[in-house]
Order: structure tokens, then C-alpha cells, then sequence
């Protein structure tokens, strides 16, 4: 079988072809309908008026156009369903480029927390409802492939050394593991079973779908995580009755409950005590990591409401400073969960920020990173 292009003067060209074909086909240039066999393929354009009909040919007819549309089509609904995948693959791709010399990770935390329009050195690898185990993955992965980082900076809540994605009873949550990490580093930690990822990309034997997938969501990918059409407030962690209220529209009632409700379910994490013993080893690891390699650790307890804050436990602060405080390593805090300088706008939820939250902190880590520097 072989392969033509009916080049048609600016609208169809081998060149343009070239991303859109699996990298083992040749694309031929075709100048007449004679050198075509039965079984070959001719790729043209709608608009050439010259195309004979389809009927009439022996070979496969491929409308440029037609096939872009369809393989747009299935790349965006592989896109969107697996958002988490691409964006996290492209940070990483970035991240190891010479230019960054500061990782940001940690969870949900430090995605909503962060404002990419601020960074320039650094890369932002938090994840929702990325633990500390995932969290330390892509640390590793970009320090083994960049040698100029200097920063790491992790950020938390203060249940986070509690944390155990692999162990969630949320097939939500745990179905991260099959969406991003397991493609990603081909680890899917402590879980048992793993629920499969819904496959949604088309398969060909001509067309390189990955590829297209893979210059459509670099280029979402220098939009941010949140942008226009991916709004911080759709994700806001509605822990009220009232879904379609966002949390500057709750009456200080809702958001008490809301707050209580919230971190109720991180109060109940502490009980984890094997995902406990776990992280502290995996964080000594990781320090001794850093220090081998001269990078300097800074450990942000991001801001919360204080609709939240009044309701986590005593124990669950005192365990995380425990555990900072007999780990062996340079260790830089930055602690705002109770800092009065964020307003209620600043929030998306009971313990998110929102965009002028996000600013907010991100000025702050730039600024303590220099500090330390």
C-alpha cells in the first residue's frame, strides 16, 4: 500500500501532512491517478475541482479536511478526558528544560494556589489529590534529567503526610492513578486494583493521533491549568448544599458547615498511621536527596478559611510539625494556614484560593525563595 498526497496549491501539501502521519508512512507525491493501485491510499482536498469521483476509482479516497475534522474531534475528547494526564506531561517536559531551576508540587493546594502568568524559572507539578509519593515522583523524574534545580517547593495541607492515593476507597480518586501516574511513571504504588482508563483515541494505521494529541495539548498547556474555558470556579470543592452557589455567594452559616465538613474528612486521615510511617521515610529520603544535591526544601502550609482552620484538629498540626521536627535536613517553612491577609475573595472554596488568592501566594514563595537564596 502506498500513500499520496494530491498537493492542492496552499490548502493541502506533503509538508502539511507530515504531523498528522504515523512517522513509518511515506507520503508520496501523486501527478496523475495512473500510478495508483487498488489498496492505495490518495489523500486530497475538497476543493480540488480536479479530483475525479470517488466511484470511479480503484483506490481509497481520503478528503483532507473530512479526516481532520474527525481526528480534532477524537483528540479533544481524549484531551478532555484525560486533562490531568496532559497537562502533568507537558509540565514535566517543561520542567526539564535549563531554563527552571524551581519545581512546585504538591496537591490540590498548589495547583489552585499557584498564578503561572508570575513563574518564569519555575514549574508547577501539583496535582489534585496528588499525595506525597506521586508528589516525589516528578521531583525525581525532573531532577534526574535537569541537574540546574535548585528549589524544591512543596505544597500542603497539614493532614499531608497522612495521605495515600493508592489506598483511597474513592474510585474518583484512586482512577487518578490510572489517568496520570500510572502512564506517567508506570508505578501505581500500593494499590491492589488498579480500575482500567477508558480508552477514547481513535486507532490508525495512517493517521498518528498521539502525535496530534500531543501538539494540541502543548499548546492548551501554555494557557495554565486554569484559564477561560477551564475556570478555578468549576472546580471549587463544593462542600454545600447549594452546588450552583459559588463560595463568595454563601451566607457564613453555609460556609461553617462547609468548613466543618471539609475538614472532617481530613481530620479522619490521621488515623492512617502505615501511610503515616510510610511518608516519613519517603520525606527523609527526599531531604537527604536534596541535600546530596544542594537544593534548597520549602515546605508551604497554604492559606485556608478559617471556617476551615477552626475545625482541623489540634493533632493533625502537631503531627505534621512532629514530623518536620525529627526529620534530619535543611527544611524551610512557609506556614499561612491562619494568615489574615487573605480575604474571602480570595478563596474558591473552604480551603482553595481563587485567582487573587493565587497571586497573592505565588508573590509570597517567589519572594521567600529569595530569601533563602
Amino acid at each position: 500500500m502506498k500513500v499520496y498526497v494530491k498537493e492542492f496549491l496552499d490548502t493541502l501539501t506533503i509538508e502539511m501532512m507530515i504531523p498528522w502521519v504515523s512517522k513509518n508512512v511515506c507520503l508520496l507525491p501523486l501527478h496523475s491517478f495512473a500510478e495508483v493501485s487498488v489498496g492505495d491510499i490518495v489523500i486530497v482536498s475538497r476543493l480540488d475541482s480536479s479530483v475525479m469521483r470517488r466511484e470511479e476509482l480503484e483506490c481509497t479516497i481520503i478528503i483532507c479536511e473530512e479526516i481532520f475534522e474527525k481526528i480534532l474531534l477524537n483528540v479533544r475528547r481524549e484531551y478532555h478526558y484525560n486533562y490531568d494526564y496532559y497537562y502533568m506531561k507537558n509540565a514535566l517536559e517543561e520542567a526539564v528544560s535549563p531554563k527552571i531551576t524551581t519545581i512546585i508540587s504538591g496537591s490540590s493546594y498548589g495547583l489552585y494556589g499557584i498564578d503561572h502568568t508570575l513563574l518564569s524559572h519555575e514549574v508547577n507539578l501539583s496535582m489534585t489529590s496528588q499525595d506525597l509519593y506521586y508528589s516525589l515522583k516528578g521531583i525525581y523524574y525532573v531532577c534526574e534529567r535537569n541537574p540546574g534545580i535548585q528549589n524544591v517547593v512543596l505544597c500542603m495541607g497539614y493532614y499531608y503526610f497522612f495521605s495515600d492515593l493508592s489506598k483511597t476507597q474513592s474510585l474518583k480518586e484512586v482512577s487518578r492513578i490510572s489517568k496520570v501516574y500510572a502512564p506517567l511513571y508506570h508505578d501505581i504504588h500500593n494499590c491492589v486494583l488498579l480500575p482500567p482508563k477508558e480508552e477514547i483515541m481513535y486507532e490508525s494505521n495512517i493517521f498518528d493521533l498521539h502525535n496530534v494529541a500531543k501538539i494540541y495539548s502543548c499548546e492548551e498547556y501554555h494557557k495554565g491549568y486554569f484559564h477561560e474555558t477551564h475556570p478555578r470556579e468549576k472546580y471549587a470543592v463544593r462542600a454545600w448544599d447549594d452546588k450552583e452557589k459559588n463560595w463568595t455567594d454563601l451566607r457564613p452559616d453555609e460556609k461553617e458547615g462547609a468548613g466543618k465538613q471539609r475538614a472532617g474528612l481530613h481530620n479522619k486521615v490521621t488515623k492512617r498511621k502505615a501511610s503515616l510511617v510510610e511518608n516519613v521515610g519517603l520525606f527523609q529520603s527526599f531531604l537527604d536527596f536534596c541535600s546530596g544535591r544542594n537544593i534548597h526544601v520549602l515546605l508551604v502550609v497554604t492559606p485556608v478559611t478559617p471556617y476551615y482552620l477552626n475545625c482541623i484538629s489540634d493533632d493533625c498540626r502537631a503531627n505534621f510539625y512532629h514530623v518536620l521536627n525529627t526529620s534530619s535536613g535543611e527544611i524551610h517553612v512557609l506556614d499561612l494556614a491562619g494568615d489574615t491577609g487573605y480575604t474571602e475573595e480570595d478563596f474558591n472554596d473552604t480551603d482553595h484560593l481563587s485567582e487573587t488568592g493565587a497571586e497573592k501566594l505565588t508573590v509570597a514563595i517567589l519572594s521567600t525563595l529569595k530569601e533563602i537564596e
